[in-house]
């Protein structure tokens, strides 16, 4: 037990301020909302930014570029598979209003927590680490294919109309 609390006051304060602003950015999502088309793409960029870097910072070699492929691939396939746009409707003003899931707060606190091991595992035992990031290479390939794609899917979203709550659908 000493040894996890040592890991936890280990970590610096910026790491938990970001899984702050990731959880309540994830909570916000889970409800309805009404939001302009370019506000939408932000987190995608801000994943697909990320994911760069750290391949570029981890100088990824050939297994580590595959595995993230195969993660956008999947995140891709997810997204087909569960439609989040399906109740998303284009607004006359030209915003989008969308219906509340789940799924984005889940994925926000995997990618988190797989970086998060894999950071911990490259200081206490850098033999382990490789295998925690090409984990980790994989949670933010799924990411950033699930994120992009799943904001392209709302973007496209032909759906007009009035906001219809979820509760109003039933």
């Amino acid at each position: 037990m000493q040894f996890l609390v040592g890991i936890v006051t280990h970590t610096p304060i910026w790491v938990w301020a970001i899984l702050a602003a990731l959880v309540y950015r994830g909570w916000t999502m889970t409800r309805d909302r009404v939001i302009h088309p370019i506000s939408l793409m932000l987190i995608p960029a801000i994943f697909i930014l990320l994911d760069a870097v750290q391949l570029i910072a981890r100088q990824a070699g050939n297994e580590t570029l595959l595995l993230t492929l195969i993660g956008i691939l999947s995140g891709l396939w997810a997204v087909v598979f569960l439609k989040p746009a399906r109740n998303t409707q284009r607004l006359a003003d030209g915003k989008l209003a969308i219906e509340g899931e789940w799924i984005s707060i889940c994925i926000f606190l995997a990618v988190f927590s797989g970086n998060y091991i894999a950071g911990v595992l490259a200081v206490i035992n850098p033999a382990v680490a490789t295998n925690a990031q090409l984990a980790a290479a994989l949670f933010n390939g799924f990411s950033v294919g699930f994120m992009t794609s799943r904001a392209i899917a709302h973007l496209r979203s032909s759906n007009t109309g009035e906001v219809v709550s979820s509760a109003q659908r039933g």
